[in-house]
């Protein structure tokens, strides 16, 4: 997307948009969690019950992997305070 289209989008928008080119990864968890939730909760509709608790343990699995990457990003960008975290008071 060139600087101009941008230009025209609201400011939260762009902001929006700019973050999911710059942290990939998280809208990409965040779409993959949703997508097995449902999967799952389609499972439990229909009576699968092996399936539905294969789905609820695969959108555990992604939502870790998601907050991991958030974890990630904040780190690389110097977002986190290590010192707080590594030496208590």
């Amino acid at each position: 997307m060139s600087t101009s289209a941008r230009e025209g989008l609201p400011p939260a928008r762009r902001s929006f948009m700019d973050k999911c080119k710059e942290e990939p990864l998280v809208p990409l968890g965040a779409l993959t969690t949703a997508f097995v939730l449902c999967g799952g909760l389609y499972s439990f509709k229909v009576g699968d019950r092996k399936s539905g608790q294969m789905f609820m343990r695969l959108r555990v699995i992604a939502q870790f992997g998601t907050v991991a990457a958030m974890i990630g990003y904040a780190a690389g960008a110097g977002a986190i305070d290590w010192k707080r975290f590594l030496m208590p008071k």
